[in-house]
């Protein structure tokens, strides 16, 4: 069903977003070269799904309702969650596909990795900050990876 063509990893700092006038301007050009590199990367690799693994800061998801490791399968999430990441609360609204994420959990259970269904979820901004920048017309899909780095249990190193 799917294709692994391009592969990056990305800081993502509400300041990219939130106050990108309070990071000096050498180091705001060291983002913007890192990003353009990684915009770059993403658009000659042709992908037109972007699988994104980033825990979520309690922001969408309730510490009471967690899971250890889920996989978001709706057909769209909205965001940011938050109310001070510089643009309105709910006013990014990302298409997903929620083929592929049912296809991950079905894959990863036939190979003892079970996963969580997430019916729903906003977006916070350890999803929105680096796309943001990667993927300013959020004209792609995307699927959301949602590991714990907080509540246990943790993933193990294994999962």
């Amino acid at each position: 069903m799917a294709q692994i063509v391009a592969a990056m990893g990305s800081v993502h700092n509400p300041l990219l977003m939130a106050g990108p006038a309070r990071v000096e301007a050498p180091m705001w050009e060291k983002f913007e070269r890192g990003f353009s590199a990684l915009r770059q990367t993403l658009q000659d690799s042709g992908a037109d799904t972007v699988v994104v693994v980033s825990d979520e800061h309690f922001n969408a998801l309730s510490p009471r309702h967690y899971p250890s490791f889920g996989v978001v399968a709706a057909e769209t999430c909205r965001g940011p969650s938050e109310n001070w990441l510089g643009v309105p609360c709910g006013s990014i609204t990302v298409n997903c596909l929620p083929e592929l994420a049912e296809a991950i959990l079905h894959d990863g259970l036939q190979h003892g990795f079970d996963l969580t269904r997430i019916g729903e979820a906003g977006l916070d901004h350890g999803f929105l900050t680096c796309l943001h920048h990667m993927t300013p017309d959020w004209d792609l899909s995307y699927v959301r990876l949602l590991p714990s780095c907080v509540p246990p249990p943790l993933p193990t190193v294994r999962r």
